[in-house]
């Protein structure tokens, strides 16, 4: 399950046509999760290697629209003992990778880092959706539960996180106020990983709320109708729990009226409580797995659940009666 929404996720925000303005703020998000740069005489170096060739065409894209250049993807095998598999690279010019770093606020002055998110490059609604798919494409990750047994007993919102896994630490607080103004919450509930540049979410209406600002719908909706069936599982456990509960709290009250009613005839008999109490001592007896209401209906003329209860704990006072005597 986690898999298929990861997917649908990533296709409704690598299907998303930019929009000129947001190229910008789609690449400036993508550097910041998945560029890696380099300094050479000429000044920085920009390149990207990726493991989605769909994100490496819509990187080239926006670097081609942008600087009007036909950037080419190569495709490598690469086994790194924990990851190995083929990556696509893309590889900038240093000519147009400065004046690119600088359009999109990750350079200034040629040779000076920006360590901040700008206001001027997310001021659109626009530009923060783009930002965000940018993130979320190149170091974005996305957990729900797996398996429908792992919702038994659990909470209808737990088992969920959202992360971005930034390649610095420099911007994570740009980025934590950008999900929070895009997402609509609170900025606490957009959290810091104290190892590594990780911020995260881990809350369903969170996770869907950010979904939801940077143009999943089908993320949303895929995530909506797991919450649901969650919520619908975990309701009939709470009814299946309940009716256990009644149960056993019948049970355990049919005990103590039956040794009660023990008590009373072995010291004094039950004929002594008169007919009413008496008939009710024998219909207990004979029917000691029966509810209130069902013992009740056995009665002739049947009695109210009201009544037999009434009855059962006069027997009981009864009964105590006899024990501090």
């Amino acid at each position: 399950m986690r898999a298929e929404i990861l997917e649908e996720v990533r296709k409704d925000f690598l299907s998303t046509e930019e929009k000129d303005c947001c190229k910008t703020a789609f690449l400036s998000a993508a550097i910041r999760g998945a560029g890696e740069l380099g300094f050479t005489f000429k000044g920085f170096a920009l390149s990207f290697r990726l493991s989605d060739p769909r994100l490496a065409d819509k990187i080239a894209e926006c670097i081609n629209s942008l600087c009007k250049i036909n950037l080419v993807k190569e495709e490598s095998y690469i086994d790194m003992g924990y990851s190995k598999g083929n990556f696509y690279t893309l590889a900038v010019p240093v000519e147009t990778a400065a004046s690119l770093l600088e359009r999109c606020a990750i350079v200034r002055n040629k040779c000076e880092i920006v360590e901040e998110l700008p206001s001027s490059l997310v001021g659109k609604n626009c530009c923060k959706k783009a930002y965000l798919r940018g993130l979320f494409l190149s170091c974005g990750y996305l957990a729900v539960p797996d398996q429908i047994s792992e919702w038994s007993g659990g909470k209808t919102r737990s088992g969920y996180a959202m992360e971005f896994n930034l390649n610095s630490a420099i911007v994570m607080e740009g980025v934590r106020k950008l999900i929070a103004t895009a997402a609509k919450l609170p900025l606490s509930k957009i959290l810091v990983r104290k190892k590594g540049s990780v911020v995260y979410l881990k809350t369903a209406e969170a996770v869907s709320a950010v979904l939801a600002a940077a143009g999943s719908s089908s993320g949303v909706l895929a995530l909506q109708e797991i919450i649901a069936e969650r919520q619908w599982k975990n309701d009939i456990n709470r009814v299946n729990n309940f009716d256990l509960a009644n149960v056993e709290k019948s049970m355990a009250a049919s005990e103590k009226q039956l040794a009660d009613i023990e008590k009373i005839d072995r010291t004094v008999g039950i004929d002594s409580l008169g007919a009413a109490l008496a008939e009710t001592c024998r219909m207990r007896r004979a029917y000691p797995d029966a509810g209130l209401a069902e013992l009740g209906e056995k009665f002739s003329p049947p009695i109210s659940k009201s009544c037999i209860n009434h009855r059962l704990r006069k027997i009981s006072a009864l009964a105590e009666g006899l024990k501090e005597n």
